[in-house]
C-alpha cells in the first residue's frame, strides 16, 4: 500500500514467524480518507464551526452593503475612494473574524496530540484533511459575503472579488490553525 509502514508489536510468542510480530499501518491515503470522513462528520454535528460564522459574516456583509448602497461606477475621486474603502473593509474585517475558528482548533489540539502519540496518523494527513474540510465552509462564507455586498454596492467584478475574499479567508484560517498549534491557550 502507499506509504504503509510496519508497526512493531511488543507482545508475541517467540516461536511465531517474524511476519506475525509486525502488523501493517494503514496507508497514507487510508488515514487521510478516515480523517476526512471524521472531519466532515464533525462539521455536520457542530454547527458552530460554520453556522455561527455564516450568521456573523452575513450580518456584517448586509450592514456594509447597506452602508455603501448604490455606490455605482462613477469616475470621480470620492466614488473611487468609497469603492476602495468598501473592498478593503470587507476583506480586512472578514479576515480578522477568522479568529472565531481558533477555539475549535484549540479543542481539537488535545485529540490530535493523543492520536499522534498513538501513531494513528501523522501531521501531513491531519493538515491536509483540515485544509480540505475547510474549503466548502470558507467558500460559502466568501460567497455569501460577496452576494450581499457586491450587488448592494453595485460593484463590478463579482468573480474576482469572490476569489480574492476566498483566498484571503483560506490564508487567515490557515494562520489561525498555525496559532492553535503553536500556542496552547
Amino acid at each position: 500500500a502507499l506509504f504503509s509502514t510496519p508497526i512493531p508489536q511488543s507482545e508475541g510468542k517467540e516461536d511465531e514467524p517474524s511476519d506475525y510480530k509486525r502488523r501493517q499501518r494503514p496507508a497514507f491515503c487510508e488515514r487521510l480518507t478516515t480523517l476526512l470522513h471524521r472531519d466532515f462528520l464533525e462539521l455536520i454535528r457542530n454547527h458552530g464551526i460554520i453556522g455561527v460564522r455564516l450568521a456573523m459574516y452575513s450580518m456584517l456583509a448586509l450592514m456594509v452593503g447597506l452602508m455603501y448602497l448604490d455606490l455605482g461606477s462613477k469616475k470621480d475621486f470620492e466614488s473611487v475612494n468609497s469603492r476602495i474603502s468598501v473592498l478593503f473593509y470587507i476583506a480586512a474585517f472578514m479576515v480578522f473574524m477568522s479568529v472565531a475558528v481558533l477555539p475549535f482548533f484549540i479543542i481539537q489540539r488535545d485529540v490530535f496530540l493523543k492520536e499522534r502519540l498513538n501513531r494513528a496518523y501523522n501531521v501531513p494527513e491531519y493538515a491536509i484533511s483540515k485544509f480540505l474540510t475547510s474549503l466548502p465552509g470558507v467558500f460559502s462564507l466568501a460567497l455569501v459575503t460577496t452576494i450581499l455586498v457586491v450587488p448592494l454596492a453595485k460593484l463590478n467584478g463579482f468573480g474576482i472579488y469572490l476569489l480574492t475574499l476566498f483566498v484571503s479567508l483560506l490564508i487567515a484560517e490557515g494562520f489561525m490553525f498555525l496559532m492553535a498549534v503553536r500556542y496552547q491557550h
